[in-house]
């Protein structure tokens, strides 16, 4: 990842994004195994074997969102670098393979891919056309049209990629600012998401009778699974909420 051929699924993005794809197969069947043991040993938990593939798809998500966070801060200086090194009389590809070298993924991966390209000379707008699918960030569709226009254009590239650099780094400072005025949202999201599980660990210390049916009846425990069901539901889509697109 990511790939040269025909862009992939969602799901192949995501997979690479979170750096688990090598390993997809391994925890997809230990994910598998404890769903087959919840569902065949579990009796009336039986339910919970959808747990391990819940828990697997936030892993998937939350290692992706990492991945993409550490990407965007590596972006500016390896663009930075790049133009030192044309400046120096390299090549595009000799610049590539060399920023490639110094930096770590995912970003080391992508200039591989658009490294591995250029040596198998394909046109550079299909190479930065099949990466965009599966980047899928702005700051990359940024670097795709620019790259673009002046393929199409001509002219010094040095320029074009200092600019780049240049406005992605504004960018992520607007983003930062963002981010600071929405974490009252933030912080909201969290601490109504975390009300209803400390209140239930506060019941089961002082009053644990209380709760009994919760987790000895067939009615109780679906409903304990349809509470952690919602609960992580409602989590995400206040936390969606409190993202702010711009």
């Amino acid at each position: 990842w990511p790939t040269l051929n025909n862009p992939n699924s969602k799901l192949k993005n995501i997979l690479g994004w979170s750096g688990l794809h090598k390993n997809f197969n391994k925890i997809t069947g230990l994910s598998v195994s404890a769903a087959i043991i919840l569902l065949f040993w579990g009796g009336n938990l039986a339910y919970l074997s959808l747990l391990p593939f819940i828990v697997l798809a936030l892993i998937l998500l939350a290692k992706s969102k990492i991945r993409q966070k550490k990407f965007l801060h590596d972006l500016p200086p390896a663009l930075e670098a790049i133009t030192k090194s044309l400046k120096a009389g390299y090549t595009l590809n000799q610049a590539l393979e060399l920023v490639a070298q110094e930096t770590k993924p995912p970003l080391q991966d992508i200039l591989k891919a658009v490294n591995r390209g250029i040596s198998l000379n394909l046109p550079i707008d299909k190479i930065l056309s099949q990466i965009k699918t599966q980047v899928s960030l702005p700051e990359w569709e940024l670097i795709h049209q620019a790259l673009i226009i002046h393929q199409q254009i001509g002219g010094n590239l040095i320029p074009v990629i200092e600019n780049l650099s240049a406005t992605i780094r504004q960018n992520m400072v607007i983003n930062q600012e963002v981010h600071a005025a929405t974490a009252a949202g933030r912080i909201s999201a969290i601490i109504i998401a975390a009300t209803t599980p400390a209140l239930f660990g506060v019941l089961w210390i002082f009053n644990p009778s209380h709760l009994s049916l919760m987790y000895h009846s067939t009615i109780g425990r679906q409903m304990l699974f349809a509470a952690i069901i919602l609960q992580i539901s409602g989590f995400l889509f206040m936390r969606k909420i409190a993202t702010v697109k711009y």
